[in-house]
């Protein structure tokens, strides 16, 4: 008997956007991991900028134009579908102060491999 768990057994298809995802996305507010995955989310209407508490990213732009060079590769590769809302989600998120860098003093990025959103009352 093979008790590994391959990832496409465990996958979740969420109704509104008709896209499999590898995790639930947990209710209430959130708290995301992974900046091109969570904008790339909001995109495709599985969550709204409203339930986002904060998002702690792997990036590490310490200044505006460090962060407009990353948000525009990321509009090139993940959010190529719809670039420009992307990139207006990610500005939006930063300008709100919901964009945590932890890279830029020095400690490790998230683990967003794992899992890229997380309920806010349980963060850390």
């Amino acid at each position: 008997m093979n008790d590994i768990i391959q990832p496409w057994e465990r996958a979740h298809h969420d109704e509104r956007s008709q896209r499999f995802t590898l995790e639930e996305i947990p209710k209430g507010q959130l708290i995301g991991y992974s900046l091109s995955f969570c904008v790339r989310d909001m995109l495709d209407g599985m969550v709204g900028i409203e339930r986002i508490e904060h998002i702690i990213t792997g990036t590490m732009a310490r200044s505006p134009e460090e962060w407009q060079a990353v948000i525009n590769e990321y509009a090139r590769t993940y959010w190529r579908r719809a670039p420009s809302i992307g990139k207006s989600l990610a500005q939006d998120l930063w300008l709100q102060g919901k964009i945590q860098q932890p890279r830029v003093y020095g400690m490790p990025p998230p683990r967003s491999w794992q899992k890229h959103w997380g309920p806010a009352a349980t963060a850390i």
